[in-house]
């Protein structure tokens, strides 16, 4: 009987020990699921972070290009208004040099008006064989045949034509002015689109990126 009763004594205390060996197993398996699932996670997060930061270096160099085709819209811009600048000095020395054209051409038609009405071509041939001295008696004879017509005006028809040509003169400036205007108008708005488009396409391509990238880092947010 004392060695029955010892050998259940034995089993009874080896029975807790398999259980408490089968729990620790049972643990340690879990654990070790545990780890496992934390190294699966640790890899996609350093996967997604690898993805992130090259995502972001794509992002920097867009950016970089952006920046720099920018900056050459912004030279070419400033170009474009210096040959403006130019253009527009070129165009004012122009129209100076017409003024003074014209101020010069109006100075020959008064002195020509001085003189009255030109006679024809084949008028004015009969005197070219004559002396000096011989013109100025003729100039004096007529000066006195005209003293006689001294209430009627002699000028009318210059003056009507003096001022038919000034009319047309300047009608024909205006239209150049304004043709000028136009050209440099059209060609500051063209500038100005060409500035607008390139930035809104690099916000816009910056945006889409940040967009996809916050996404990534952050499944359930939304970066604006």
């Amino acid at each position: 009987e004392l060695s029955g009763h010892r050998r259940r004594s034995k089993a009874g205390e080896e029975q807790p020990s398999k259980m408490a060996q089968a729990q620790r197993v049972e643990d340690l398996e879990r654990v070790k699921e545990e780890l496992d699932e934390a190294v699966r996670t640790s890899d996609e997060v350093e996967s997604k972070l690898i993805d992130a930061k090259r995502i972001d270096t794509d992002l920097r160099a867009e950016l970089i290009a952006a920046k720099k085709e920018l900056e050459e819209l912004r030279t070419k811009d400033v170009e474009n208004k210096i040959s403006v600048e130019n253009a527009q000095k070129r165009d004012e020395k122009l129209m100076s040099k017409r003024c003074l054209c014209i101020s010069q051409r109006e100075l020959c038609m008064r002195r020509i008006q001085e003189l009255g009405s030109l006679p024809p071509t084949n008028e004015l041939d009969r005197y070219k064989s004559l002396s000096i001295s011989a013109l100025m008696k003729r100039l004096e004879s007529t000066n006195k045949e005209l003293k006689e017509y001294v209430h009627v005006n002699k000028k009318a028809y210059d003056q009507f034509v003096n001022f038919s040509d000034r009319r047309e003169s300047l009608l024909d400036r205006k239209t150049e002015v304004d043709r000028e205007a136009e050209k440099v108008k059209e060609l500051v708005e063209s500038l100005d689109q060409q500035k607008d488009e390139a930035i809104n396409r690099t916000f816009r391509g910056v945006s889409a990126h940040f967009k996809d990238v916050f996404k990534e880092l952050v499944p359930n947010g939304a970066g604006e």
